[in-house]
């Protein structure tokens, strides 16, 4: 994802290289960074998820199986800051003989059979995360730029080949690499083979109610509720049956007594 910068509302897509001078990428913290990565293992903030989130840690895991142009490849690049990308990995199974086709630049087999399939990304939108609802919701000309990248070969294609009789030895191999700037090198057979010839991408907001942190005591009252409403409804009690006990002359003359003792007070008061 990126932004494109001075891009009015329902103004097109610049091409060309006023697109690239245009394009804002979005930085990923460098202390959500550096909890993500290797050296960090073991650590607080290397083994904590409130430092750096799943979605920034698997984006960097990916990352070391795949060659990525260098303005991008943060991981080796050390003159690029981090910036939020999304990989979704594809895969096919080379045999043998399609290995031996592609190095004889042919191509394998079943080049023509064509299928479909789809790989899915989803993370919260938090600090943690690579996005957050910051991002989606302050940056109306947010875009989405689509690449492709090779998976990181194992081995150099001059360590495959057997050395013959006769020839003589590869003074290469004897120099040191050169270690300083960016590290180039050849991708054998990734290099020349492609396996995704065109990608369709669709980005989804999924919006759920949080659930409110009840404690013990609120659940209790919240479940003896439906009880007090039935005791204080009219109409429950006017239902209710009452039994009423016959009471002897003498506690209704005594009763009576009571009463008109406490009338008469009344009007003194």
């Amino acid at each position: 994802p990126y932004i494109a910068k001075g891009l009015s509302i329902g103004e097109e897509q610049p091409s060309g290289a006023n697109a690239t001078q245009r394009k804002q990428f979005i930085n990923i913290p460098s202390k959500r960074y550096k909890a993500a990565i290797k050296e960090t293992d073991g650590s607080v903030e290397g083994d904590s998820l409130s430092a750096a989130g799943d979605s920034i840690r698997r984006l960097i895991d990916t990352m070391e199986d795949y060659v990525l142009p260098p303005q991008f490849d943060f991981l080796n690049n050390k003159k690029v800051k981090p910036i939020v990308m999304y990989m979704f990995e594809f895969e096919y199974e080379l045999d043998q003989d399609d290995l031996s086709y592609i190095w004889q630049n042919l191509a394998p087999r079943e080049y023509q059979r064509m299928e479909l399939k789809k790989e899915s990304v989803a993370h919260q939108l938090m600090d943690t995360e690579l996005l957050t609802e910051y991002n989606l919701l302050s940056n109306p000309n947010l875009r989405w730029m689509v690449f492709k990248v090779k998976q990181r070969s194992q081995r150099k294609y001059e360590d495959m080949v057997i050395a013959q009789v006769g020839q003589p030895t590869r003074q290469r191999e004897l120099v040191p690499p050169v270690t300083t700037g960016y590290n180039l090198n050849y991708n054998w057979p990734y290099d020349f083979v492609s396996i995704v010839e065109s990608i369709k991408i669709d980005v989804d907001v999924k919006y759920e109610q949080e659930q409110p942190l009840v404690d013990t005591m609120k659940v209790e009252t919240r479940s003896t509720i439906g009880k007090q409403n039935q005791v204080l409804s009219k109409k429950k009690r006017a239902k209710k049956t009452i039994t009423l006990a016959k009471k002897s002359i003498k506690d209704t003359a005594s009763a009576k007594k009571r009463i008109t003792r406490k009338t008469k007070k009344n009007p003194r008061g």
